[in-house]
C-alpha cells in the first residue's frame, strides 16, 4: 500500500505526510514546487528526517511507499513501484 498526498499549505501537507506513515513506511518522495517554476525533489527512507518547507514553494505533492513481497517458486521477489530486486 501507499499514500499520495498534496497541498499548497505546508501545514496541511505536514499533517496528511503524518497521517499517511502507516500507508508507507518505506521510503518516501516530496516534489515542492517553486513560485520561479523551479521543481525541488527529496527522496529518502529516514521517517525521523523533518521535512523543509520553504517560502517560496507554493505546491507540496508526497509520495509514500511501501513494499510489497511476493514468493514466487522458490524465488523471493521484492517489487517497490518500478524498481526491481530480485533475492534467492
Amino acid at each position: 500500500m501507499c499514500g499520495i498526498i498534496g497541498s499548497p499549505h505546508k501545514e496541511a501537507f505536514d499533517y496528511l505526510f503524518e497521517q499517511n506513515k502507516e500507508r508507507g513506511n518505506f521510503a518516501y518522495g516530496v516534489v515542492r514546487f517553486c513560485i520561479n517554476n523551479n521543481v525541488k525533489v527529496i527522496k529518502d527512507n529516514n521517517f525521523n528526517k523533518e521535512i523543509e518547507f520553504e517560502d517560496d514553494i507554493v505546491f507540496y505533492l508526497g509520495h509514500l511507499q511501501s513494499p510489497l513481497l511476493l514468493k514466487e517458486t522458490s524465488v523471493r521477489v521484492l517489487l517497490i513501484h518500478l524498481s526491481i530486486k530480485v533475492c534467492t
